[in-house]
Parts: C-alpha cells; sequence; structure tokens
C-alpha cells in the first residue's frame, strides 16, 4: 500500500514539475500594462514618499487598454483619471510624475509620450508575471487651491 503511495505521490511531483513551464505560457496578463495611482506625501523631515492612492481608494491599481509595445500619451492618462471618482469631492488630485517599475532596481522616472517596451516587464518574481507596471504620482490637494477646477 506505501510503496504505490509513494508511485502515485513520485507520478504527481514528477508531472507538476515537467508542465510547470508549460503552465506560465498561458497567462491572460502577459504583456498587458498594470496602471497604478500613488499619492505624494511628505513626512516630517521633508522626505517625500509615495503611498498606493487614498484619493482613488477604490481604484489605485488597474489594467488599462496598454499592452507591450503600445505608446502612452498624456491625453490617455488624462482619460483614465477623468473615469475615477475621488474620496472627497472637496479635493482633486494634479499629476506630479509619471514612472516605470523596472526589475531589482527603483522606479525610473519617464517622461510622456512613452513606448512600453519588453524590459520595462518585470522578473517573474516581482509582480504580475509578464506585465509591466506603469505609476502615476499624483498630489492630493483642496479645489480651490487648484486653479484647473
Amino acid at each position: 500500500m506505501y510503496r504505490l503511495l509513494r508511485i502515485v505521490l513520485l507520478l504527481l511531483v514528477s508531472l507538476d514539475v515537467a508542465f510547470f513551464p508549460f503552465s506560465c505560457r498561458g497567462n491572460r496578463d502577459q504583456n498587458k500594462v498594470y496602471i497604478h495611482i500613488m499619492t505624494e506625501q511628505q513626512d516630517e523631515e521633508g522626505n517625500l514618499y509615495y503611498d498606493p492612492s487614498q484619493v482613488y481608494p477604490k481604484l489605485h491599481r488597474t489594467f488599462s487598454n496598454f499592452r507591450i509595445g503600445d505608446t502612452i500619451k498624456e491625453e490617455d492618462v488624462l482619460a483614465l483619471m477623468e473615469t475615477l471618482e475621488p474620496k472627497d469631492e472637496e479635493k482633486t488630485a494634479s499629476i506630479v510624475k509619471y514612472q516605470m517599475m523596472v526589475p531589482n532596481a527603483i522606479h525610473k522616472d519617464i517622461t510622456l509620450p512613452y513606448t512600453v517596451t519588453e524590459e520595462d516587464k518585470l522578473n517573474y518574481y516581482q509582480g504580475i508575471r509578464g506585465a509591466a507596471h506603469f505609476v502615476v504620482i499624483v498630489k492630493e490637494e483642496a479645489k480651490q487651491d487648484n486653479p484647473e477646477n
């Protein structure tokens, strides 16, 4: 009985190891661009840091219609921002800068228009396999402080 159980377990482990690389190919999020909206914050010492957006709490990460090889333009980002509903109607968010998450490094600052390349994909153990991660840094302001609204 134990011999049969060991053979079955060995067979299952062997098949799992043998077919694992093929299961990675079927990733439905492959070649997509994942958008993160983060809020610029400042600590008591004046150092800047970025937090997941509290301005749009229901949506700080989303897949966009962008794919690897597409060019992201400022108009596209503004159109996405218009679809989001702010948490506080008395406040608005203005875009501070754009970044791309890069493998094994600090996020790199980018300017738009930006073409997403294969090199922008994160490694296997970082983030969603086969996807690039685009970051929009926003600053929360009171509506009267922002002359655009």
